[in-house]
């Protein structure tokens, strides 16, 4: 039986070139001979190189190995990491229905978006970029916005307590600040000026009353 044997030569399958005819066996399948981008000459049969079994002298499925190695290495190192917790944080207040926080993400539409909801390198990238420390916490910028880059900071708790929803802002002087600002900036502690207010004061007769404490720290 004679087959055309020079009808692959030149073309490329996966990470090998077919170089020339090689052979054939007794059972009429013909063998190539062919090179492989790290340089290596192979020879294997048509049928191998046509169906996509062949695809490379075998260091394809060596990096794929040491590939997975490193990733399952990885993944059990970032398990141990801070950011790694917080990402999964994340997803369980958006997705996790059980979670106790769902009710104030999840249920409300807060979303993650599509970079980071998948895959955490993505979302660890953009927290070293933006100055991620252990000592922040992510926070929204749009309370009603979702968790994606343009939305996102790290902030201290005390400034995550300033931005939450159920702060309490108050104008006073041309200046709008949070309750627990006006708290640090006139020295009166919290509990003191939120009794004020709900006891019917005026913002005016709240912060320059005095006070029988002063904020401690």
């Amino acid at each position: 039986m004679k087959k055309n044997r020079s009808d692959l030569i030149g073309k490329k399958f996966g990470r090998l070139t077919v170089v020339r005819f090689h052979r054939v066996n007794e059972k009429y399948e013909t063998f190539w001979e062919c090179k492989c981008i790290c340089g290596k000459l192979i020879i294997t049969r048509r049928c191998s190189l046509v169906q996509g079994n062949s695809k490379s002298c075998g260091c394809l499925n060596n990096e794929l190995v040491k590939k997975r190695a490193l990733e399952k290495s990885l993944k059990g190192r970032v398990k141990e990491e801070r950011l790694y917790s917080i990402w999964c944080g994340m997803k369980q207040r958006c997705y996790g229905e059980n979670s106790t926080e769902f009710n104030r993400y999840g249920k409300r539409g807060i979303r993650i978006c599509d970079e980071w909801i998948n895959d955490y390198k993505s979302f660890r990238k953009w927290s070293i970029a933006n100055k991620y420390s252990d000592k922040f916490s992510i926070e929204r910028i749009d309370n009603d916005g979702d968790y994606k880059p343009k939305n996102c900071k790290w902030a201290t708790p005390k400034q995550q307590a300033n931005n939450r929803s159920n702060s309490l802002f108050l104008e006073y002087k041309d200046k709008k600040q949070t309750l627990a600002q006006w708290s640090e900036e006139l020295n009166i502690p919290y509990a003191c000026l939120y009794r004020r207010l709900r006891g019917g004061w005026s913002v005016e007769k709240t912060f320059n009353s005095p006070s029988k404490s002063k904020r401690s720290g």
